[in-house]
């Protein structure tokens, strides 16, 4: 199997952060986008100061900055403490919580992954102080509902996960993944192949971008006797 590693650090699975404030009888409701690109700590907290001022447009205003020794981000609000601000979850986007209106999980594209936000929103009420993950891409699944036997237990709700690929390799290389341990066993017997279909996922669920670079794998059938 060969895989090109040519996703960047922040695309469009996850360049997406929302900001919910509330300001005596305003409800304010902020998606901030940064630009897609490989970033390292300190051009990361840039473009996330950057992309939340621009949107508040003057209402509030955040400082972000990064720490290189201990790899700390912290995002403060810097004015306004009478404005209540929060950083969305995922999961509260889900049902609609601090959010004007429910977000299907696939379309949320959260960056929130990277600054470690888990299922609970984050009140700004003290600044947000967390270890950034920028390479958040670890694993890749190699899915197919005709092959798969829907009986695969996985973190992102997937059933049809036929291969996990450690990612070994960084951006812009290649990503091997040989059969010199043997060959993963899948059971495609009392079933009938006339297409096969295969998606490239990420932990998250997500559909992996190569940028029109091709990815090649190899499948074995063996007949049982």
């Amino acid at each position: 199997m060969v895989i090109p590693v040519s996703w960047s650090t922040v695309d469009v699975r996850n360049n997406k952060l929302y900001i919910y404030l509330d300001w005596s009888s305003y409800k304010i409701y902020k998606e901030i986008t940064i630009p897609v690109m490989n970033y390292s700590g300190v051009d990361f907290a840039a473009a996330v100061q950057l992309g939340i001022n621009q949107a508040m447009n003057a209402i509030i205003y955040f400082s972000v900055s990064y720490a290189l020794g201990d790899n700390m981000l912290t995002i403060t609000q810097t004015n306004k403490p009478e404005v209540i601000c929060y950083i969305v979850s995922s999961a509260d986007l889900q049902v609609g919580k601090y959010w004007n209106s429910i977000i299907a999980k696939e379309n949320i594209c959260s960056m929130n992954g990277i600054l470690r936000i888990g299922k609970t929103s984050y009140k700004m009420d003290v600044p947000y102080k967390s270890y950034i993950d920028l390479f958040t891409t670890r694993n890749l699944y190699i899915t197919s509902s005709c092959l798969a036997s829907y009986n695969i237990v996985s973190n992102f709700s997937n059933d049809v996960i036929i291969k996990k690929v450690a990612v070994k390799a960084g951006y812009s290389q290649m990503l091997f993944d040989s059969a010199d341990a043997g060959y993963d066993f899948l059971d495609v017997s009392k079933r009938s192949l006339s297409r096969i279909d295969f998606k490239l996922q990420d932990s998250y669920g997500n559909n992996i971008d190569l940028r029109n670079n091709h990815c090649s794998f190899s499948l074995a059938f063996q007949e049982r006797r």
